[in-house]
């Protein structure tokens, strides 16, 4: 039985253009999208190009971006493995032929022509699409004047692209700032010291990293890892990297690890190793790569430097990964040049004098204020790691008289708002992201300091630190992200792939200049392709407002961030079913806590000991903070564990548990709270309440942190020193609880 399927006028319009621009016939420009998307079932093996004949029988070689085409094809090589891909498409043994002519294609299918019709009826826009977009060779101002299924339907857009190259802008500031300070270190010598100030002009930087520049390209290294102790060798190391064309690696020392570290320099796949003064037994780190040392007393008077061009590799940053394993995300140099051209616009600096960095030089997030300053001619200040969250740094820093910006997670926010040191007063404009924002933080935040702007910048590390902001924020709108910004466009989808309407939740996909290169060495396994346009799929669930506005949900169910990690759920509940002694396990992120925490309910025949999740093979931060024994799981209708539901049970039950004392609290309840604060610095299993605190991880200022927070819970219960005489969880949470039970007997035991 035979079927004609008929393509819209417009698009035979769009095909024959096209065909006119590539002296191509209408027809075999069909056959040939077809093959690029169903071939891709059956053709394995790899080429660059492909050889046609057209119904005139002329011979014409294209060059394509296709991997799975084979070499030298003919046409009709082509109709029959788009044959071949329809049949396994819709699996028939059937005989299945194809006719293409004048935009009509003819189906001979037997009896299964109905499949086949619409099978082709929703692939073939979306196949010419494909075949446009990955011509080697195309002139991509005619395919834009085409529009091409462009702009798809529920694109969210930002304004156009338009950006200087980072190379310029850091040169032109530099010239215009000359002999200003450009990057101040904050340091001490011992704990017992006071802060030490160390500073660089511009003139100095530009000349030691033009020396660095001269190096990288003298010995040929074309990507270097930077291995630092301090801000100032930094921005030397990466600024010198820029001038080069050189991508850099940051590596921060502080909280690197002994396995990143190594993954980041001895795995990765630079060519050579920025290493700074203070840096000991660097020749037993990978004997391969070129080691290039930054010396600081080196600084020519009247600097020369080149400004790459193309669009070389920036960066590659260093992710944990949802499972602990690290990933090296590569940005381009034009991805990073729209960001910073961007927020240079964004951000005016007229009122602001410095720039305080109190982020780690390891998190993408730190580049974007170290690049706005420098870009920008102001000082960055860049206090050493190990001080970056010290009280006593943010009361040394409140005697400025100049107006300060920074950027920072929620959580430091937070913990710097309630610090009362005075800091807030002198922070101009604040700029969050990275995790959830509390309404009181920017409520107290406002109290202090009414004058503040705070805004929100949410994006994906794979996306160039950022792709939405919501500036400004209020405590009125902690979860709205905002618009795109420039360069950047989105789609919110539902589970089928399709835009949802305003107001409906949906996945967010995000596209545009600032999308990375790839994993180094990984497959791009969260990109998709939308028609002509590649994604890549964030797994955050949001929602547009009616005036455009987009507002942050949660993360989708496979996700869940803690402790600024990202922790793929359905991989931990693999684990535990493949390596404990369970029947059916459930893992999801509660909040309850006023934190988010990974929860894992298991299904066995006795009870398991928590002790057991720290042999898996997960890292801390994936280690549920809650283990729990249930009767049976409850599943969906396609056999899968109802994680929505088993979260609500879950948190109903804990919450009953909580109300049936009529807050009067347990020795339980005291150690999981204890737990949970101490859970809050360092990621710790559950396993660890009874091992003492230094031996999990714990200094003295990482205490002195948890003791704060003990005593805003548990006013005039413990002194400082019980810290040092009760040296773990379980041994500190009974001593709270007794404290407590003697003074006004709130406690009861079980």
């Amino acid at each position: 039985m035979n079927t004609n399927i008929r393509l819209d006028d417009s698009i035979v319009l769009k095909i024959r253009n096209i065909c006119k621009h590539l002296q191509l016939d209408c027809d075999v420009c069909i056959v040939l999208s077809l093959a690029v998307l169903l071939g891709r079932i059956v053709i394995q093996d790899a080429s660059a190009s492909i050889v046609i004949f057209s119904d005139a029988y002329t011979e014409k070689q294209w060059n394509f971006r296709i991997e799975q085409l084979t070499k030298d094809m003919s046409c009709r090589e082509l109709y029959q493995n788009i044959a071949d891909g329809l049949k396994k498409q819709i699996k028939v043994d059937a005989d299945i032929k194809i006719i293409i002519k004048d935009g009509t294609v003819e189906v001979n299918a037997e009896n299964y022509f109905t499949d086949i019709v619409d099978l082709l009826t929703n692939y073939i826009e979306t196949a010419l699409t494909v075949l446009v977009s990955t011509l080697w060779d195309m002139d991509t101002t005619f395919i834009s004047s085409l529009q091409f299924g462009m702009p798809q339907e529920g694109r969210i857009s930002g304004k156009n692209s338009d950006y200087t190259d980072i190379g310029v802008l850091l040169q032109n500031n530099a010239l215009l700032n000359w002999n200003q300070i450009a990057v101040e270190r904050i340091y001490k010598r011992s704990e017992q010291d006071g802060f030490l100030v160390q500073t660089i002009t511009y003139r100095e930087l530009m000349g030691i990293a033009y020396n660095i520049a001269q190096e990288l390209q003298i010995k040929r290294v074309s990507s270097a890892s930077i291995i630092v102790t301090n801000g100032i060798e930094l921005a030397v190391g990466i600024i010198g990297c820029i001038m080069a064309g050189c991508t850099y690696i940051p590596i921060d020392q502080n909280i690197s690890g002994r396995q990143r570290t190594h993954h980041s320099v001895e795995e990765a796949s630079t060519e050579g190793i920025l290493y700074g003064a203070e840096i000991e037994n660097i020749e037993l780190i990978d004997l391969y790569k070129t080691k290039i040392r930054i010396c600081m007393n080196e600084c020519p008077d009247t600097p020369k430097w080149r400004i790459p061009t193309g669009n070389e590799k920036a960066y590659i940053i260093r992710s944990s990964g949802s499972m602990g394993t690290p990933k090296g995300i590569i940005i381009s140099r034009n991805s990073l040049s729209n960001l910073v051209s961007w927020r240079l616009r964004q951000y005016p600096l007229n009122d602001i004098q410095s720039i305080l960095q109190l982020l780690s030089w390891g998190f993408d997030g730190f580049y974007s204020d170290f690049f706005l300053g420098l870009c920008g001619g102001r000082r960055l200040i860049i206090p050493d790691p190990n001080l970056r969250t010290e009280t006593s740094l943010f009361s040394f820093l409140k005697q400025r008289e100049q107006a300060m910006m920074t950027s920072m997670v929620s959580s430091l926010f937070e913990y710097i708002v309630n610090s009362q040191t005075g800091l807030v007063k002198k922070l101009a404009r604040v700029v969050l992201g990275g995790e959830k924002i509390r309404e009181t933080s920017i409520q107290k935040a406002k109290e202090l300091n009414p004058s503040m702007h705070i805004v929100n910048e949410y994006g994906p590390s794979e996306n160039t630190i950022v792709s939405f902001v919501c500036d400004p924020i209020s405590d009125e709108n902690v979860n709205c992200i905002g618009k795109p910004i420039d360069g950047v466009y989105a789609y919110i989808l539902d589970r089928m792939g399709q835009p949802v309407l305003p107001g409906v939740t949906g996945e967010l996909y995000i596209g545009g200049i600032g999308l990375m290169e790839g994993y180094e060495g990984k497959e791009d396994n969260k990109f998709i392709r939308y028609g002509s346009e590649i994604l890549f799929q964030s797994g955050d669930l949001v929602r547009q407002s009616e005036i455009g506005l987009i507002e942050f949900i949660s993360i989708k169910d496979k996700y869940a961030k803690c402790f600024g990690h990202y922790v793929d759920m359905q991989a931990v509940e693999d684990l535990i079913k493949e390596q404990l002694p369970v029947r059916d396990s459930c893992v999801f992120c509660s909040s309850l806590s006023g934190k988010d925490n990974l929860i894992a309910l298991y299904v066995a025949d006795k009870n398991i000991p928590a002790e057991y999740l720290t042999k898996l093979p997960i890292p801390p931060f994936a280690i549920p903070a809650d283990w729990q024994r249930v009767d049976k799981m409850i599943h969906t209708d396609s056999g899968k564990v109802d994680r929505l539901t088993m979260k609500d049970q879950y948190e109903q039950g804990v919450a009953l548990h909580k109300d049936a004392n009529n807050g009067v609290c347990d020795l339980e309840q005291v150690i999981e709270t204890v737990y949970e604060m101490f859970r809050q610095i360092i990621p710790i299993p559950r396993s660890a309440i009874c091992a003492n605190f230094f031996d999990i991880g714990f200094k003295s200022l990482q205490l002195l942190k948890v003791f704060n927070k003990l005593t805003n819970k548990y006013p005039e219960s413990i002194e400082l020193i019980d810290l040092f005489e009760y040296t773990s969880i379980s041994a500190i949470s009974e001593r709270i609880y007794n404290i407590i039970k003697a003074r006004d007997g709130r406690c009861i035991s079980k």
